[in-house]
């Protein structure tokens, strides 16, 4: 679903298959770091005593049932409000309730066991499907199905029933044709790795690519985005996201008889207007009048344009971030990463000379490796670090927290169980379910000692006042 067009608001989505990695898990911490993820879909995440681990504390880590975790979607922004589904959630599957400004849909990650019937997980998603009621849907699942249909090189028997299932149930693959594979190892490539979407959620799916980035592991990432609000084509709606420019007293002259040239080219209302003040009367009463949205477009692209070219644009650096999720990484790293990246394009190019290919393959694997252990070496030295520094300057400092296991981590929700039983559906009734325990109507209760309680806050107060506070009173207070 690839678009030109940039949304009014976007979740930006990973999803990969960890392969149960610890390096891998720590790399791709970097990745969405870098490039703002929003959601993570993992399939075989690192785990630790059956739990996904490797994430950071700070975001919402969702996985369900009492065995080994096989699936996790991380949350990794706070204002995607998010409910993990209990009830149809297991190990190999995770279902949660995602709401983000006027989007809401249903978000699936799953795991589909090469031993098990795929039968199985094709039930799984049917009930989901029927729990959704027809709302929006999005399925990002490791299949180990191939198809010819997402662009496999054939079609097994559980990619044929994965197909038949799809096309009964109206749903439709979002992968695309792309010359890199989802999964590629030393027995072969393919395109197990699938991103589905309901009818009601394909128009709001984006810029589905299959990754050329290194991803340490033999999936590949799958990056797409979800897309909310009217899309504007050709237009960047977030033009001044993290844009600033300086305010030079030197330069504002020349500002603003840039401003009347560039406006009076275009805008025939400019045209006879001189000087500044003008000007802005003339922008002022434009936008006051709000009727013609194309004229205010028009008005800021032309202020914007002024201000590139007189005024210098100061570019927000990485340190002005808030929060560091990846403290461990190094320019060290920085480099292996770019050798990784450039062997691993090098390597898959190189397509009619087999030696050649065989030779850049093996620079390719042993600059991999060495990449992998230097991650893992360089978070572990970082560790050690913080907790020399941390328990020297302090013994009660953040390290004993952790090794005392006091500290506390980002909750993720959940459904609840009703008094009979059951598990609520969905958030509403969640949280209708929590204000009905917490407040209950005033009729339930009947005894004696509420009704007492309810008749003396409603009877007068007839007591005498307090005496007034004296001069000592009050030098007191």
């Amino acid at each position: 679903m690839n678009s030109d067009s940039t949304d009014l608001a976007q979740i930006r989505c990973i999803q990969i298959n960890l392969q149960h990695s610890k390096s891998t898990t720590n790399y791709l911490m970097k990745v969405t770091d870098t490039e703002e993820t929003d959601i993570i879909f993992a399939q075989e995440p690192y785990v630790y005593q059956n739990r996904p681990v490797g994430f950071g504390r700070r975001y919402r880590v969702f996985s369900a049932g009492t065995g080994k975790r096989r699936t996790a979607i991380i949350i990794r922004n706070d204002n995607i409000d998010a409910i993990l589904l209990y009830k149809i959630s297991d190990e190999g599957t995770v279902v949660l309730e995602l709401t983000y400004n006027n989007l809401r849909l249903y978000a699936i990650c799953m795991y589909f066991d090469i031993k098990d019937q795929i039968d199985n997980n094709l039930n799984k998603i049917d009930g989901i499907l029927k729990l959704s009621k027809g709302g929006k849907v999005l399925i990002a699942a490791d299949t180990n199905a191939r198809s010819k249909t997402w662009h496999d090189h054939f079609t097994n028997s559980r990619g044929k029933k994965l197909e038949e299932f799809i096309a009964a149930s109206h749903l439709h693959i979002i992968n695309e044709y792309s010359e890199s594979n989802t999964f590629c190892n030393t027995r072969g490539v393919s395109n197990i790795d699938l991103t589905i979407a309901n009818t009601n959620l394909l128009k709001h799916v984006l810029d589905w690519e299959v990754s050329e980035e290194e991803s340490l592991a033999d999936h590949t990432y799958i990056k797409f985005k979800l897309g909310t609000g009217k899309r504007y084509n050709n237009t960047n709606v977030d033009i001044l996201k993290h844009t600033k420019f300086y305010m030079r007293e030197d330069k504002l002259h020349l500002f603003d008889n840039k401003l009347v040239q560039e406006m009076q080219k275009f805008d025939t209302g400019v045209r006879n207007i001189v000087g500044t003040k003008a000007l802005d009367i003339y922008i002022s009463n434009t936008m006051a009048k709000g009727t013609d949205i194309e004229r205010y477009i028009d008005i800021i692209e032309y202020i914007i344009k002024t201000c590139r070219r007189t005024l210098g644009r100061y570019k927000a650096t990485k340190n002005n971030k808030k929060w560091n999720s990846v403290p461990w990484w190094n320019t060290h790293l920085t480099v292996l990463r770019k050798e990784v990246n450039a062997k691993r394009r090098l390597f898959r190019r190189t397509i009619s000379d087999i030696g050649l290919r065989e030779r850049r393959k093996g620079k390719y694997k042993e600059v991999k490796r060495e990449y992998q252990t230097e991650i893992n070496k360089a978070k572990i030295n970082s560790w050690k670090d913080f907790c020399n520094v941390g328990a020297s300057v302090n013994q009660w400092s953040q390290v004993y927290k952790i090794a005392a296991g006091k500290t506390k981590g980002v909750s993720g929700m959940t459904t609840i169980t009703r008094s009979y039983s059951t598990e609520t559906t969905d958030l509403q009734e969640t949280i209708n379910k929590i204000l009905d325990y917490l407040y209950k109507e005033g009729d339930r209760e009947k005894t004696p000692y509420h009704i007492s309680i309810r008749k003396a806050v409603d009877e007068p107060i007839h007591t005498e006042d307090d005496m007034e506070f004296t001069p000592e009173d009050k030098a007191h207070n």
